[in-house]
């Protein structure tokens, strides 16, 4: 099993119209979305794909650290520019997750499920997540970054109870250049077909992939709490939930606890 990420390696058998055809690949950088982000203002093309062994700075949603050891996760970011409209864009959250789940369906033997807007869960625990950033400007574009909980053999002590990875749930390690053929191949059929056919396919798609829907559910946004029970995205990707007095509030944002453990499907 090899555990080294190249770009001539990773190109090898990879066969996709437009995501990977460029790959650069660093041994360490504070964020692959923030090197991303400078190669688009290089003018890197559309399909880039930035790779580190570990991050320095690494982040989630809301500026939260994401736990980056070297050779062990897989963190890169991907150069997209869309013709769509602006506020179509976080459907590629959607998509990204969609193509994860199904890229990591095929190296973990345990359930594994989505939770909005960007977590992927085995049971209650997230092996990896994603962030969307939109890059404005003379060339503007979005910055997709993707961080996979891999071969981590445990956690910090502070986030050990919500964090898994592929060799803990598998109890071995998992090959990180096979799975990483697989999601750049996922990632590419997933941003074509929402590309040809907008979000309704995505929003499908995602709503197979989670258990959430007719759960009771917390949403903080801001300095304000809700809870209710998650029923739906709507067809511009965002969670509807109904509240205790039996209205429907939609969510554009915000960050979303499940109030039971759910069986992924």
């Amino acid at each position: 099993m090899t555990n080294e990420l190249q770009p001539d390696k990773i190109k090898d058998n990879l066969s996709t119209l437009l995501i990977g055809s460029e790959i650069l690949v660093a041994k360490e950088v504070d964020s692959t979305n923030d090197w991303a982000k400078q190669e688009l203002e290089r003018g890197a093309a559309q399909g880039l794909v930035v790779l580190a062994e570990s991050q320095t700075a690494g982040r989630g949603r809301h500026g939260r650290a994401w736990v980056s050891p070297p050779g062990q996760g897989l963190y890169l970011s991907v150069l997209l520019t869309p013709q769509v409209e602006r506020d179509h864009l976080p459907l590629l959250t959607l998509m990204a997750g969609v193509a994860a789940a199904r890229a990591l369906r095929g190296f973990i033997k345990a359930p594994l499920g989505l939770k909005w807007p960007n977590d992927l869960l085995v049971g209650p625990r997230k092996v990896g997540g994603v962030l969307l950033e939109f890059c404005p400007g003379p060339r503007p574009g979005v910055v997709l970054g993707i961080g996979l909980n891999v071969n981590n053999p445990g956690f910090p002590d502070d986030i050990e109870n919500i964090a898994t990875s592929l060799r803990i749930e598998n109890g071995a390690p998992a090959d990180r250049l096979a799975l990483l053929r697989a999601l750049l191949g996922c990632l590419d059929e997933e941003y074509e077909s929402f590309l040809l056919g907008g979000g309704e396919a995505i929003i499908g798609k995602w709503s197979e992939l989670t258990s959430m829907f007719g759960q009771p559910v917390s949403v903080v946004q801001g300095p304000h709490l809700w809870e209710g029970t998650a029923l739906r995205l709507d067809e511009g990707g965002r969670l509807v939930i109904r509240t205790g007095d039996g209205r429907e509030q939609v969510f554009d944002s915000g960050e979303v606890t499940l109030s039971r453990a759910g069986r992924e499907p």
